[in-house]
């Protein structure tokens, strides 16, 4: 128990400073905010897929808070007590938070189907069956990866709305605009997770499964 905890420890913190780096160098950044970056969001769906939702939520929260804090700037731009909350939580603090629900969404995927099939013998009485294992994990994993980012985009779209309306061009509505600006980066992002996580969590369930025998967190429960 004390050498998975470690492992824990150890992996999530690698994984939250290679998030943090990623987020850092940006592929392109938009005018107004918003920057689509190298499988940036990737270590943070894989520590919840790996480790479960406490390790999940703390590293997502974790990263939230070091985004909002190298994005202060953005403050300058909205006043008053509220706008700051707003921009705070729908922007950072909620936005990166639901990166730790994945494992959550991940978890009806996570367990191995098993299909009877006809393997063509026959016992007198008719054609036997045999159970096929059917592994769902990538699948799970996928939809965990592209459910958080479109929830991120959830939260970015809904700041647009609430807190950003005076950027829209006067002919767009508010909606429209938030909506689109918000899709340029939010998008390409969320179909980097979704490939980053699916790739990155095959080479580690292999190479450092969370048990033995046992490559990952719903595994280990089952």
């Amino acid at each position: 128990m004390r050498n998975k905890s470690l492992q824990a420890l150890v992996e999530s913190a690698i994984l939250l400073a290679l998030s943090v780096v990623l987020s850092v160098y940006a592929i392109y950044e938009m005018p107004n905010g918003g920057t689509v970056s190298f499988f940036a969001m990737a270590p943070l769906v894989i520590i919840g897929l790996r480790w479960g939702p406490s390790w999940g939520s703390g590293a997502a929260l974790a990263f939230g808070i070091a985004q909002l804090l190298f994005g202060l700037k953005n403050f300058s731009y909205v006043q008053g007590i509220w706008a700051y909350i707003g921009v705070a939580s729908l922007d950072y603090i909620i936005a990166f938070a639901a990166y730790g629900l994945a494992p959550i969404i991940a978890k009806p995927f996570c367990k191995t189907r098993h299909i009877r099939h006809a393997n063509g013998q026959y016992d007198g009485k008719g054609f036997t069956f045999e159970l096929y294992s059917v592994p769902n994990k990538p699948l799970g994993y996928g939809l965990a990866a592209l459910a958080t980012g479109l929830l991120q985009y959830a939260c970015s779209f809904l700041s647009g709305i609430l807190l950003w309306s005076e950027w829209a061009p006067e002919s767009t509505p508010v909606w429209l605009y938030s909506l689109t600006y918000n899709a340029t980066y939010a998008l390409p992002n969320a179909a980097m997770t979704v490939i980053g996580t699916v790739v990155a969590m095959a080479l580690l369930n292999k190479a450092f499964p969370v048990e033995k025998g046992k490559p990952d967190y719903w595994a280990a429960k089952a």
